[in-house]
């Protein structure tokens, strides 16, 4: 279980509010990418995702279990946290997220976090394929 708190709408233009939302490496990823090409269906966020993340690791390789566990904390952390603090809309029947508008203090961030992020991270922001959702 997670010990994570959600942000409402309120607090996510405090920066308190913004570094709690970008404190998680998975969460800026994800805003990173909806950030740049807009829409992303969670399967296809979900498969970027666990190869960005296992490419941090020494030998590069996602297993099935990496997939399965950014899936989960998808579901059920960072996607439920991100679309009740106002970022993020969630449509159900086409399983995929929308950005809405950031917060100035969240774009902000945002930019600066992507600077200190490693080089390839920029790289694959704007190569990633948001499918065809």
């Amino acid at each position: 279980m997670t010990s994570e708190r959600s942000t409402s709408p309120g607090e996510v233009g405090s920066l308190d509010g913004a570094f709690r939302l970008l404190a998680d490496e998975t969460r800026r990823h994800l805003l990173y990418l909806l950030r740049e090409h807009g829409r992303f269906r969670v399967d296809d966020l979900t498969d970027v995702l666990t190869g960005w993340l296992a490419l941090q690791r020494d030998d590069g390789r996602a297993t099935p279990t990496d997939h399965t566990r950014v899936q989960l904390e998808l579901y059920h952390v960072h996607v439920p946290m991100l679309v009740d603090a106002g970022l993020l809309e969630y449509d159900e029947s086409g399983d995929s997220l929308t950005i809405r508008s950031l917060p100035v203090a969240v774009d902000r961030l945002l930019d600066e976090a992507l600077g200190l992020e490693p080089q390839t991270t920029a790289a694959a922001v704007a190569a990633a394929d948001p499918g065809s959702g």
